[in-house]
């Protein structure tokens, strides 16, 4: 966030500031990013002032980004709406690039979505609170050595790639260190 704020500052874009006593910028991400979990193709939304054309946006903040951080789009959004997240599209697999587990092979997939519930617990508020995320899984496949999954991510919910993971049969301990998950598309709600 802060690697985008001092970008959009270095452009010399008009941004639209929240108020109160202490005005930030007005910047979002429709879809929080997991910790350890790497983004590929992320969406932000950001406010302006005053009208700069896309076009001219686009190679203001794209010559002011780190190395590392690459502007793919810049799009026009409506100002009385904020972006919403309708899924996205997770890769995960062995971090040190071994081949698939047996965990993950395509007939556990198979079973995994031929189940009407998978529960999860999650704490909301200091609060356990059991969900179903099969609702929230749209796709589980393989591709290679990995396993890509579609997940709703809107406000209705979503399912993690480690509650997958774990629903799978893979102890919640184990999955961090074991796996690389990467976040390599989101798709936003009309």
């Amino acid at each position: 966030m802060r690697a985008f704020e001092r970008a959009l500052r270095r452009a010399g874009l008009p941004l639209r500031m929240t108020e109160g006593y202490s005005p930030r910028p007005r910047i979002s991400f429709p879809v929080a990013l997991g910790v350890g979990t790497e983004g590929i193709d992320e969406v932000m939304e950001f406010d302006l002032a005053e009208w700069v054309p896309t076009g001219e946006v686009a190679n203001r903040l794209a010559r002011e980004l780190p190395e590392g951080l690459e502007l793919v789009s810049v799009e026009l959004g409506s100002p009385k709406e904020h972006a919403r997240a309708a899924w996205a599209t997770y890769r995960v697999e062995a971090a040190d690039g071994s081949p698939m587990d047996e965990r993950m092979s395509a007939s556990a997939l198979t079973a995994l979505m031929e189940r009407e519930a998978i529960w999860v617990e999650r704490q909301r508020k200091g609060r356990n609170k059991r969900v179903n995320i099969r609702p929230f899984i749209k796709k589980l496949g393989l591709d290679g050595n990995a396993m890509v999954l579609e997940v709703a991510a809107g406000p209705e919910g979503s399912a993690r790639p480690e509650e997958i993971l774990e629903a799978l049969g893979f102890d919640a301990t184990e999955v961090r260190g074991r796996f690389r998950l990467t976040r390599v598309h989101v798709v936003l709600q009309n």
